[in-house]
Order: structure tokens, then C-alpha cells, then sequence
């Protein structure tokens, strides 16, 4: 609920009805753009957030691989030759 508002200078004011509705859809028009782009900043609150626990699976995920990877020699060969095959298919791929 609203506060009452104190004004310390009161007294009139002579508008016509016209610029007086244009003054309300105005304000009218101002809180309801606010109110949308509110909600479009929760929602991009939420995918960002959203995306960032999937960065942290992935990157977590990533860390094993490197952990197992890196936890032999004979794997870390094995590792190297798979790249080393990819490379080449790839660039085969690109001569078709």
C-alpha cells in the first residue's frame, strides 16, 4: 500500500480533460514497460544462472577427463594419436 503523500505547496491546477488521459495512459503506458522489462530481466536472471550451474557440470566434468588423461603416460599417448587422427580426418573432410 501506497504512502499518502504530503505536498507543501497545495493548490490548482487547470488542464483539459485530453492532456489530462494523456498524462494517466502516460503513466500508465511508463509501469507497464517497467513491469515488462522487469520480467525480461528475471528471465534473463534466471537463464544466466541456469547456465552457469551447466558451465560448472561441464567444467567439473572436464577436469575428470583431464585428471584421467593426464594420469598415465600410455594414456596421454593414446590421447595424442586420437587428436592426432581427428586432425587428419578433418583435413580430409575439407579436401572433399
Amino acid at each position: 500500500m501506497q504512502e499518502k503523500k504530503e505536498y507543501s505547496i497545495i493548490g490548482e491546477v487547470k488542464i483539459g480533460t485530453d492532456e489530462y488521459r494523456d498524462l494517466i495512459e502516460s503513466v500508465k503506458e511508463a509501469e507497464k514497460n517497467y513491469s515488462d522489462t522487469l520480467s525480461r530481466l528475471w528471465k534473463e536472471q534466471e537463464r544466466a544462472d541456469k547456465a552457469e550451474k551447466e558451465r560448472n557440470i561441464f567444467k567439473n566434468e572436464r577436469d575428470k577427463y583431464f585428471a584421467f588423461i593426464n594420469s598415465s603416460e600410455e594414456i596421454k599417448t593414446k590421447y595424442k594419436l586420437f587428436l592426432a587422427e581427428e586432425k587428419i580426418n578433418e583435413m580430409e573432410d575439407n579436401k572433399l
